[in-house]
């Protein structure tokens, strides 16, 4: 496996962190991928990193998504909000084609009916990203239809990202059930999102998820995270290393679907490659929490 980095990757087994210290079975690369057609929620406060997030899913999609990594990127729909052209715009556009040379960039919504009408759209694997549109989608029946019999019959994976989890709209509840991933970036704020869905999953630990949190946050960043810097960092942030090497946000991976293969890695976190500051190799390998009796732990 490679990415688009000239340094192979190299796939780890996924560690599973115990929550007594010390790692568990080895988990296999089949159940940390993401399977097409998916459908990821990613929720963050503003300034939090959700785009960067969305990012970096792009630029390794050929290790993250199975079934269809997306090698012709005009299959790659990056949908913003029509008032979001701006300078930063422009800069966040050259970041994203140097990732995907020839995604399509849409302002607004897709007209999702006049797109499934397409035999042949609808027949390619494609993955479309709504980034700040959650206000628009909650109330728009098609994007109902695009999150629920679209994504399944018209080979979409949807990469969708907002500021409140608890977004209101007409169809807000029905989207957020059929989302088959969900990603939070830690919130100091406002840890009600989190122990809601912790609830909801894992009613026997309710406070799973948040401790999961609480636990990155102790560690030392390195043990989570080394991000790599994407192509299409400027030439005056490339000569900085701090600015390169600096971690992402602290975030959690939560898996829903009904993948058999997922069953037991549905919390996860660093699941894209990193460099390894001993070496200066790159490796994928996930870290994966499992539900016990106390906080999770790295030894």
């Amino acid at each position: 496996m490679s990415t688009a980095s000239s340094t192979p990757t190299t796939f780890r087994e996924a560690t599973a962190v115990s929550a007594t210290g010390g790692a568990a079975a080895a988990v296999s690369e089949a159940s940390i991928t993401f399977g097409h057609p998916c459908r990821i929620l990613i929720v963050g406060s503003t300034g939090s990193g959700k785009s960067e997030l969305v990012l970096q899913f792009i630029r390794h999609r050929h290790l993250l998504f199975t079934g269809a990594p997306f090698d012709d990127a005009d299959r790659i729909y990056y949908c913003l909000p029509r008032s979001f052209q701006t300078a930063s715009h422009d800069r966040f556009c050259d970041r994203l084609r140097a990732l995907a040379p020839g995604c399509h960039v849409v302002y607004g919504l897709p007209d999702f009916a006049s797109l499934f009408a397409d035999k042949t759209w609808s027949r390619e694997p494609k993955l479309v990203v709504l980034d700040d549109l959650i206000t628009e989608l909650v109330n728009d029946p098609q994007g109902l239809l695009a999150l629920t019999v679209g994504s399944h019959h018209a080979e979409m994976s949807l990469l969708i990202t907002s500021q409140n989890y608890f977004m209101k709209g007409k169809h807000s509840v029905s989207i957020a059930r059929n989302m088959s991933h969900k990603v939070f970036l830690v919130d100091h704020a406002d840890k009600t999102p989190l122990r809601a869905v912790s609830r909801n999953m894992f009613p026997a630990q309710p406070l799973f998820l948040p401790q999961c949190m609480a636990a990155m946050l102790d560690w030392p960043s390195r043990l989570w995270t080394t991000p790599l810097a994407d192509a299409g960092r400027s030439k005056r942030a490339s000569k900085n290393a701090a600015a390169d090497d600096r971690p992402p946000r602290p975030y959690l991976v939560i898996d829903c679907s009904h993948s058999h293969a997922s069953s037991e890695c549905r919390v996860r976190t660093r699941i894209f490659p990193f460099v390894d500051p001993a070496t200066g190799h790159t490796h994928w390998q996930p870290l994966i929490f499992q539900p016990a009796s106390a906080r999770p732990k790295l030894s």
